[in-house]
């Protein structure tokens, strides 16, 4: 694990950001405050795309996406178990899954799966594929268990780079 970088002044604070261009304005401005720059910016999907696009307009880099679903709990389509990526790297709390069966598992993983081959066809351009040169910006615009974060670390990992900046605008205490 890394060290965190914070700003102690927005702890407990609320309506911080107009929006999620704000947020990504915002944390672009503390990534230059605190010299933390990179190669590349990649955006985790929905939400961190336009935080993403904010951070690598502001940082002159260019802007792809990494694609990663959750795997979600059967009864719901928020909380979430674990992740999947765009590299097949999978991740799960397990235990967040001990009370699951192994065909409750499955489905879910095999969904968020679906879900990311889905979305690398779609976005093909803008997913990195091949070797990660120097220092990459991972980029969402929150964590509330971490797990999405998580495995995009673990796939821009596998694929080279030699830093990891996890760069988001706001997090539960327990995902940091």
């Amino acid at each position: 694990m890394g060290k965190i970088i914070e700003d102690k002044s927005l702890k407990d604070k609320y309506y911080i950001f107009e929006d999620r261009f704000d947020a990504g304005r915002k944390l672009a401005e503390f990534l230059l405050a605190n010299n933390l720059k990179g190669n590349l910016v990649l955006a985790i999907p929905n939400g961190g795309v336009a935080i993403g696009f904010e951070v690598a307009r502001k940082l002159g880099l260019e802007l792809k996406v990494a694609i990663v679903r959750k795997a979600t709990f059967p009864w719901t389509t928020e909380a979430g178990f674990g992740a999947v990526s765009w590299t097949g790297e999978t991740l799960l709390n397990e235990l967040a899954i001990k009370n699951l069966s192994r065909e409750e598992i499955a489905l879910s993983v095999l969904k968020a799966r679906k879900s990311v081959e889905e979305r690398v066809r779609l976005f093909k351009d803008y997913v990195p594929v091949g070797k990660l040169e120097g220092s990459v910006i991972l980029v969402d615009d929150g964590l509330a268990t971490g797990y999405t974060m998580l495995v995009a670390v673990e796939s821009v990992k596998k694929l080279g780079a030699r830093e990891i900046i996890a760069a988001i605008p706001t997090s539960s205490l327990d995902a940091a």
